[in-house]
């Protein structure tokens, strides 16, 4: 089947596109040709968009911060309108927009729209700063009227009202202003306006008279005195004699310290007056006495006080209000309460109260306790027992003084102790003796082989017996028989002695004494006889008489027995309580020729055994 559309070409399609508004009638025919036509079908003409937006745009004021758009055109039935992609409303008006651009769309009944050209709603216009403004009062002198200046804001576009916003300027001086209460408005381009805090323009007039015033000084029994204003007087009159700080009615003003005055008259213009400087005389009583006390001492009961101020012609002094004299000293004064009346030529007085305090007491003699040295502390203690308490303090040497009671580290000596109670009293003990230390200290001895960082070698020790110094506290001393100091510590190394004063065998047994001395001066001693100092045994002997090596010497072993024997196992020599007496002979006293030969040594924790050889040198 092929379709054809008001006699058109046929085709396969059965949809016919693009047809403008008119009447249409479709030809169907078959593959045998045969046709059929519809009726006539009308195809409407197209809808016509809505003509473009245009509208009124109402911007923010300065009490109304948001903006309007008004459509004016297109306007009817089945419009509606949508502002920047919005949902549509049939209202032509968008109130309360921000600050910004706006595109208004217009819809008709059709749904046909058109996009208007943008809008712009303005930003809010500023508010100007509440102005800042300077009053200057009328002058009652001249009789000009008040003015008030605006300070600030001020500049381009600014313009000033001082009626409420009926009248503008552009000046921010406004003068000749009366007496009253006045706002200024000030007023931007914009129209925004900000007012003032109110301000008072004083009502203009005229100054007053200067004030004439009568001054009333200070007398003997008054100390003040006081101004009585004379003229101008009368209603609307104040009075200040502070520079216009404070204000009275009253006429008088009472109670004035001696000075110079100006009084200032206000009427109820607020102009004012100063009179010339007015004087209240100094009081005519004297200034009460400045007084030097000197109290009764440890040594005189009995007091004095001297006037230091006021002195001069024409003052005298009491000090019991009867008497007086010229004289600015009053001494031997008992303990108790006076008054200085000091009087001048006018008759007046003045009255200063003093007070001579009771003699100090003297302390009594320190009582002392003597602690002497010992042979652990080299130094006594002196220790006040009475008086003591609270304000008492000492010395040694009537200088130096201390709260302790007690005085340590003393030498042995003579001393005086001072006691000096809180006035100043102080008293002797004089000639306390601090005797020497005197005794002994008890010493224990050691002595023997041992291991040191040299190897074996024989040392000596000395140390305390039964507790009797502290060997951290004391000094030693080793001295050989010359008397030569050899050693400072408790411990005493003769093998090595030996070798660094190259001691042979003949000077054997070698003699040492040790002394220790204690902090306080105590000593003891004890003396070591030392018969060898040879730790090791020796690997061969040469008995040649050439006293080097002469012998078989392990006298610092304290061996108990040694026994040597030849290379076939037979014992050739043997002795008990062995020091170094082999030379290399044999039991019935014959030399032995020169070889290997073997030793037992017995010692008192071990038998050691080894070799030795004989070198018999031709």
């Amino acid at each position: 089947v092929t379709y054809s559309i008001n006699g058109g070409p046929f085709q396969a399609s059965p949809v016919f596109s693009g047809l403008a508004g008119g009447s249409y009638t479709i030809t169907a025919q078959n593959a045998a040709g045969c046709s059929s036509v519809t009726p006539a079908i009308v195809i409407d003409p197209a809808p016509t968009a809505p003509g473009a937006a245009t509208a009124i745009p109402t911007q923010p004021t300065c009490t109304t911060t948001t903006g309007t758009l008004t459509v004016t055109t297109p306007v009817g039935t089945g419009i509606t309108y949508s502002i920047n992609g919005g949902a549509f409303q049939t209202s032509p008006v968008f109130a309360n927009l921000a600050t910004g651009t706006y595109i208004i769309t217009t819809q008709n009944a059709a749904g046909c729209t058109s996009t208007s050209a943008i809008f712009t709603i303005d930003g809010v216009p500023p508010v100007p700063a509440v102005p800042v403004i300077d009053p200057t009062q009328p002058d009652c002198a001249t009789s000009v009227k008040g003015s008030i200046t605006v300070q600030s804001p001020v500049g381009t576009g600014f313009t000033y009202s001082i009626d409420g916003g009926v009248t503008w300027q552009s000046a921010t001086t406004f003068n000749n202003l009366n007496g009253g209460t006045y706002t200024v408005t000030v007023q931007n381009t914009a129209g925004c306006t900000a007012t003032s805090a109110p301000v008072t323009i004083n009502a203009g007039g005229v100054a007053p008279d200067v004030a004439d015033a009568t001054p009333t000084h200070p007398t003997c029994t008054v100390a003040t005195g006081s101004l009585t204003v004379n003229t101008p007087t009368g209603a609307g009159i104040t009075y200040s004699i502070d520079g216009g700080t404070t204000w009275q009615a009253g006429t008088t003003f009472a109670n004035l310290a001696p000075g110079a005055y100006q009084i200032t008259v206000m009427n109820s213009s607020g102009c004012t007056s100063t009179s010339p400087q007015v004087t209240i005389n100094n009081s005519p009583v004297p200034a009460a006495a400045a007084t030097s006390i000197s109290q009764p001492t440890c040594f005189n009961a009995q007091g004095s006080v001297t006037i230091i101020t006021p002195t001069g012609s024409g003052y005298t002094y009491s000090i019991d209000g009867t008497n007086f004299q010229n004289g600015l000293t009053f001494i031997n004064l008992n303990p108790g309460s006076y008054n200085i009346t000091v009087q001048n030529l006018q008759g007046c007085t003045s009255v200063t109260p003093i007070t001579i305090n009771a003699a100090p007491l003297q302390p009594t003699a320190p009582i002392v306790q003597v602690t002497p040295p010992s042979c652990d502390t080299p130094t006594g203690v002196i220790t006040v027992t009475s008086p003591t308490g609270t304000g008492y303090t000492y010395s040694l040497d009537g200088t130096t003084w201390q709260d302790g009671t007690q005085f340590s580290g003393l030498v042995a000596g003579n001393y005086d102790i001072t006691v000096r109670n809180a006035d100043g009293c102080s008293a002797t003990a004089a000639n306390i003796d601090i005797d020497n230390a005197t005794g002994s200290i008890q010493v224990a001895a050691a002595e023997g082989c041992e291991p040191t960082t040299f190897g074996n070698h024989y040392v000596l020790h000395i140390m305390p017996d039964n507790g009797s110094f502290n060997p951290d506290a004391v000094t030693y001393t080793w001295t050989n028989e010359s008397g030569v100091v050899v050693g400072s510590e408790s411990s005493f190394d003769a093998t090595e002695y030996a070798r660094n004063f190259d001691i042979d065998a003949s000077e054997y047994p070698l003699e040492f004494m040790v002394t220790v001395s204690t902090p306080g001066g105590c000593i003891g001693n004890t003396v070591f006889s030392v018969s060898g100092t040879f730790c090791d045994i020796p690997k061969g002997i040469s008995p040649n008489d050439d006293n080097k090596n002469d012998n078989f010497d392990i006298s610092g072993m304290n061996a108990s027995k040694v026994s040597i024997f030849n290379r076939f196992g037979q014992e050739v020599y043997s002795r008990n309580d062995y020091t170094n007496q082999w030379y290399g002979q044999s039991n019935s006293n014959d030399e032995l020729p020169t070889g290997t030969y073997y030793y037992v040594v017995v010692l008192p924790t071990e038998t050691r055994t080894g070799w030795v050889y004989i070198n018999r040198q031709e």
